[in-house]
């Protein structure tokens, strides 16, 4: 969207695409060809990386009830906290009411749990670049900008400069999945539950971290929660299959990075001492890129457990940094899906539930780390049918 804030000609419109995406499109009507729109696009015109050395730490908030709360450790939270209490503002994903996600701006603590947790859609930033522009060249008030990879060099490119009031937090990123895909499973879900969606917790911490549940809430008062088994829009996430083409070829896929803070979970994490084996509430993986990173990271500590861990270890922890993921050889077949089948059809052709007895597909598609999490949700199963049995003897 940042092509579309910088073309002073309102030469650009955009549309939705065949895979449900937002798309900019050029009125060659009315361009001048000034090239504005090719200087400020993030694919065509990469930010640059960072260039000061790299800390890197697991970390997590003192608070249990943030940390329950947050997809990872909440570290995200207790950095925004302490943006807000001096007086700045915070940008990042939301849901509005129609259940779309879009970044917004908040410069108060009762709105910051709308940022919080992962929002596996991609998130439309068009309805607050101006405004961020106009807050840093106006204020002195520090913003903190959370997003994508491409949607901080996005930002970065439509300001043209790095600001000292800016600081930016960019998320080790799967892949953004189709907004037009989430607006069909929103629509599927109203109709089986005869009753709008009113929130979706993507990440939610029912019994663990390790495993993805999600919650779904009804406005006639319905719940629903799924284990990452059941749960048809993780399942087709992870999949692969819904992401927007670009992501295949990902320039921001790498341990260097353009953003301030990057922040992921920290899969795989080993502890090293007593005091950090508190590991099954949620962790988050912190990189701190630069000075403006660090000094908010240090003002933050007092709030944070945290402990230093290499750029190897930090690496190994997500893909993402190192490269991204394969666009599957069905790609366009499951496009083609989603335009001819009912989504009731979609869903009975690509909505593929996991079995928890398939271990070997699991070890070849998530690797070792993932694969004893699951040996141990599989062993506490067994554990809770045995005793089970034994109470019923």
């Amino acid at each position: 969207m940042a092509c579309y804030a910088s073309c002073n000609q309102q030469a650009i419109e955009i549309q939705e695409n065949n895979f449900g995406f937002l798309q900019p499109s050029i009125k060659h009507d009315v361009c001048i060809e000034c090239g504005i729109c090719v200087k400020t696009c993030p694919v065509l015109s990469p930010s640059p990386f960072q260039k000061e050395k790299q800390k890197g730490f697991a970390s997590w908030s003192t608070n249990e009830n943030i940390r329950k709360n947050s997809s990872s450790g909440g570290v995200f939270y207790e950095l925004s906290h302490t943006i807000i209490t001096s007086g700045g503002v915070v940008c990042g994903a939301a849901f509005n009411e129609k259940m779309e996600v879009e970044h917004r701006i908040i410069s108060n603590l009762n709105e910051l749990p709308l940022l919080m947790g992962s929002k596996y859609v991609q998130s439309n930033i068009l309805p607050v670049l101006k405004e961020v522009k106009s807050i840093l060249t106006s204020t002195s008030h520090k913003v903190l900008f959370s997003g994508t990879p491409c949607q901080i060099a996005g930002l970065l490119n439509y300001l043209h400069k790095r600001y000292d009031n800016l600081i930016t937090i960019d998320i080790v990123c799967h892949g953004v999945p189709s907004p037009g895909l989430w607006h069909k499973y929103i629509r599927y879900q109203k109709t089986n539950q005869s009753s709008d969606l009113i929130s979706y917790k993507f990440r939610y911490k029912k019994k663990s971290w390790t495993f993805f549940h999600s919650q779904l809430l009804f406005k006639n008062g319905q719940k629903i929660e799924y284990n990452w088994f059941k749960d048809p829009w993780i399942r087709i996430f992870l999949q692969n299959k819904c992401l927007r083409e670009s992501c295949y070829t990902c320039h921001y896929t790498s341990i260097h990075r353009i953003s301030d803070i990057t922040l992921a979970d920290f899969w795989g994490y080993k502890s090293n001492n007593k005091d950090d084996k508190n590991t099954d509430k949620g962790i988050s993986l912190v990189l701190l890129n630069s000075s403006n990173g660090i000094s908010l990271f240090n003002s933050s500590k007092h709030k944070l457990k945290y402990f230093p861990r290499s750029l190897e270890a930090i690496s190994k922890s997500q893909r993402s940094l190192s490269k991204p993921w394969s666009k599957p050889i069905d790609y366009e077949n499951f496009w083609q899906d989603y335009h001819l089948l009912s989504f009731e059809g979609f869903l009975r052709k690509n909505f593929k539930e996991a079995s928890p007895s398939d271990i070997g597909s699991f070890c070849a598609k998530y690797g070792f780390v993932k694969t004893g999490l699951f040996l141990r949700w599989k062993i506490n199963k067994i554990k809770d049918i045995i005793k089970k049995h034994i109470l019923h003897k």
